[in-house]
């Protein structure tokens, strides 16, 4: 079983998530964090990495509700259209 403290941010603000980076590592310097501007990629990279995966990887997710091209409520709507193990 994997450990490892993981984090999601998608946020088109790049100070929204340089704060959120700066707080995740001021608790956990350790942490693995992936960052996206952009929702497509996100939801093309959760799919990719979790896809296959053994159901304990835990990951939390922070999501930006208003962004270019695909805004958080629609990220979360095809979010839960993947496969059962995400």
């Amino acid at each position: 079983m994997d450990n490892t403290c993981r984090f999601i941010i998608i946020d088109d603000n790049q100070i929204n998530v340089l704060i959120s980076e700066l707080i995740i590592r001021k608790t956990n310097n350790d942490a693995h964090i992936q960052s996206f501007s952009m929702a497509p990629e996100a939801l093309q990279y959760i799919e990719e990495e979790y896809g296959n995966s053994e159901p304990n990887k835990n990951t939390l997710l922070f999501l930006d509700l208003h962004m270019p091209e695909m805004d958080g409520f629609e990220f979360l709507e095809r979010f839960m259209q993947l496969s059962p193990v995400i």
